[in-house]
């Protein structure tokens, strides 16, 4: 099917391209925000392309989120244009998020180490971070549970939070 007609569905991206992060992904749903509240009356279609484009990029970026949060953030994001397009008239199919694929994940970050020594971790660094959100999730559980907190160190090691 031709993708942006009424009834038809966004397809996900080629993996092989690269997929959006979720950082990218509030950066393009905001900046969608700021030019849709610009038209005093319908989209014009060019508009109603971006938004096809940013659902499809959203959709394949599924592969990469494993945090449930930022699943549930990220489908919101993409039905959001997906009320936006029935509300412009056209009657697109459903659109979902990717399921999370944890290989296509590690294949998205490449062969770069996510170590960086002392350099600072910077936002274009975010693909490094997928699952991090469910493991620390897990140790906060554990932590309440058990109502202790230890950390240690060789002396006189600096310990960070």
């Amino acid at each position: 099917m031709a993708e942006g007609l009424p009834g038809t569905a966004a397809t996900p991206a080629d993996p092989a391209v690269g997929l959006m992060t979720m950082v990218r992904l509030r950066e393009r749903h905001s900046d969608l925000m700021r030019e849709y509240g610009e038209f005093d009356d319908e989209p014009t279609p060019e508009f109603m392309a971006k938004i096809i484009a940013f659902q499809t990029a959203a959709s394949a970026a599924g592969i990469g989120i494993s945090s449930s949060d930022e699943r549930f953030e990220a489908q919101s994001k993409i039905s959001y244009w997906q009320t936006a397009r029935i509300n412009a008239g056209q009657r697109p199919t459903t659109v979902l998020l990717a399921d999370f694929d944890q290989e296509a994940a590690r294949r998205q970050a490449g062969d770069r180490s996510p170590y960086k020594g002392l350099a600072p971790f910077l936002t274009r660094d975010s693909k490094f971070f997928a699952g991090r959100y469910e493991l620390v999730g897990r140790l906060v559980a554990k932590v309440k549970a058990m109502r202790l907190l230890a950390r240690a160190g060789i002396r006189p090691a600096k310990l960070t939070p």
